[in-house]
């Protein structure tokens, strides 16, 4: 899906990280919804890069454990498992 400014995420980015969206540009909401996201993940210790998460990658304990750190988030749309988001890494960083 390509953002063009959908209800569906610019009031997710309302709901879970408190961003303003009334009487704003789309661009406005994406720009400060992605820098959101990517504090979140630096305040885990999450690298933010697809060299970063190679990195990591290849220390799976070290991946496994900084994944565990975001056990519990819930999410309206699909429940996700640590071995999920390391399947999604693993494929995103090497491959399908």
């Amino acid at each position: 899906m390509i953002y063009n400014g959908q209800q569906e995420i610019n009031q997710y980015f309302h709901e879970i990280f408190n961003i303003e969206i009334s009487g704003r540009d789309s661009n406005e909401i994406l720009e400060e919804g992605v820098n959101a996201i990517f504090r979140l993940y630096q305040k885990y210790g999450l690298n933010i890069t697809y060299a970063g998460i190679r990195e990591i990658h290849e220390n799976k304990q070290y991946l496994h454990e900084a994944l565990l750190q975001l056990e519990g988030m819930e999410s309206i749309y699909k429940k996700i498992t640590i071995e999920m988001m390391e399947s999604m890494i693993d494929e995103a960083v090497h491959g399908i």
